[in-house]
């Protein structure tokens, strides 16, 4: 059971990790492409324009950068939260991204309980015939 919800985790984690990647680059290539556009929308003011640009350029850098740190899926539950911590920081509007990250989170979610791995674990424990184990590490 609890193998099912991890892996289960592990792939919509996996999802997530593929949508962000994506979307950090759409923003990069949008934020780099603007970037020429600007000037031709306000010529008047180059003050405004520089700073726009500037701050474009430094939003393009960062979510590069992200997009370099973004590395493997994540294979744990706690990974996974973190990542989807990082998706709603560098691509907050992002649809993709909020459709993944929520099919995530609600997996998350639907964990189970731990009593009932335990429970599992104790059936298991109960199907082994101990005395033939028992009587096959004294030989």
């Amino acid at each position: 059971m609890r193998g099912d919800w991890h892996h289960a985790v592990e792939v919509q984690a996996a999802e997530l990790h593929a949508a962000l990647g994506m979307a950090l680059a759409r923003k990069v290539d949008l934020l780099v492409a603007r970037h020429g556009r600007l000037h031709e929308a306000a010529p008047a003011r180059p003050d405004i324009v520089a700073w726009i640009e500037t701050r474009a350029l430094d939003d393009a850098v960062a979510a590069a950068e992200a997009l370099l740190d973004l590395g493997a899926p994540p294979k744990d539950a706690d990974a996974a939260l973190r990542l989807a911590w990082e998706a709603v920081q560098h691509v907050p509007g992002d649809a993709a991204v909020l459709r993944a990250r929520a099919a995530l989170l609600s997996v998350i979610g639907a964990r189970p309980p731990l009593t009932d791995a335990a429970r599992e674990a104790l059936a298991g424990l109960r199907a082994v015939d101990w005395a033939h184990v028992v009587s096959r590490s004294r030989r």
